[in-house]
């Protein structure tokens, strides 16, 4: 059984999907939370100006409150629920998905699949959201190889699927 850990509005989807009202980030502690009047654009980080005005529908996006919110790593996560390994760990976290992975510290290697979410535009739509380049570049290094990749959001986005290369 695993664990699906969400911020969502709807908890008991699944036997093993809990809500935890938290957000995963790098560090422990709480940081600000940007919520939009489009909820899927919420995020921990702040809009890239210039990113957003060349976005393909990004006249929907408009943060209505920032809130602040508490943050955990995964790390910490997967040790206080005694989790010990991970058979797919799915991110989409609006820019910050590489920060998520990046919260595993030593646990990602009990980490099977990673599915996440880059953005492939020139300009970013968050402020500090992360370059497909720079995760290919960071799971290749902690050993992951892309398995298959997605286009998505009228080509601005694309989910990207790493497997753990057998040692």
């Amino acid at each position: 059984d695993g664990v699906a850990l969400g911020w969502h509005r709807r908890s008991g989807l699944a036997p093993n999907f809990v809500v935890l009202p938290m957000a995963v980030s790098e560090r422990n502690g709480t940081a600000d939370f940007h919520l939009n009047a489009f909820d899927a654009a919420s995020s921990l980080l702040p809009f890239d100006s210039p990113g957003l005005e060349q976005w393909i529908g990004g006249e929907m996006f408009r943060v209505v409150e920032t809130v602040p919110v508490p943050v955990i790593r995964l790390d910490t996560f997967l040790e206080s629920t005694g989790i010990h390994h991970v058979n797919y760990l799915k991110i989409d976290a609006q820019g910050s998905d590489l920060e998520v992975v990046r919260s595993a510290g030593e646990r990602i290697g009990s980490i099977d699949r990673i599915a996440l979410e880059v953005q492939i535009t020139p300009l970013p739509l968050y402020a500090g959201g992360s370059s497909k380049e720079s995760v290919l570049e960071y799971l290749s290094r902690a050993g992951f190889r892309l398995e298959h990749r997605e286009p998505q959001s009228c080509g601005q986005e694309e989910n990207l699927t790493f497997s753990r290369v057998a040692s």
